[in-house]
C-alpha cells in the first residue's frame, strides 16, 4: 500500500466510538494545527494544517522535548500524531519522535490512543518540562 493508504488506515481507528480522523478534523484549525511525524501526508488525509519537525536526514538539528513544547505553544498545537512504523530513528541524532518511539513521553503529553500504527497525544499545557 502507498503512504496515503497507510496513514488513512491508521487514522480510521476509533476512540470513544469516533474515528480518530473525524476527531482530529473537528479539533484542528489554522489556529490549532496538529504536530506529526508525517506532516504532509497527515495534512493530505485530514485536509487540514499539520506542523512537522525536520527529519534527521535533512538537518543536524535534534529536537528536544522542551524545544518541541515551545513549538507547540507558538503554533497552538493541541494534538501530536505519531506513526511509529513510518519513523526511522537516527542513532546519530535521536530527537523528539525517536524518544517517543522508545517510549519516552514528556509530561506535557497525555496519550489518548495507542496502537502499532498510531499513537495520539493531547497536549497538557500546564505540565511543561524545562
Amino acid at each position: 500500500p502507498n503512504l496515503y493508504t497507510l496513514v488513512d488506515a491508521a487514522l480510521s481507528e476509533t476512540i470513544e466510538g469516533t474515528q480518530i480522523k473525524d476527531h482530529l478534523r473537528q479539533a484542528m484549525s489554522t489556529a490549532h494545527p496538529l504536530l506529526g511525524n508525517e506532516p504532509q501526508m497527515l495534512g493530505a488525509v485530514l485536509a487540514g494544517p499539520v506542523v512537522g519537525l525536520e527529519p534527521p536526514y535533512y538537518t543536524d538539528r535534534s529536537w528536544t522535548a522542551a524545544e518541541v513544547f515551545d513549538l507547540v505553544e507558538h503554533y497552538g498545537i493541541e494534538y501530536v500524531v505519531f506513526m511509529p512504523e513510518l519513523f526511522e530513528v537516527s542513532a546519530e541524532r535521536p530527537g523528539f519522535f525517536a524518544r517517543l518511539k522508545e517510549g519516552e513521553q514528556p509530561d506535557w503529553l497525555e496519550e489518548i490512543a495507542t496502537g502499532p500504527e498510531l499513537s495520539l497525544y493531547r497536549v497538557a499545557r500546564a505540565q511543561r518540562l524545562d
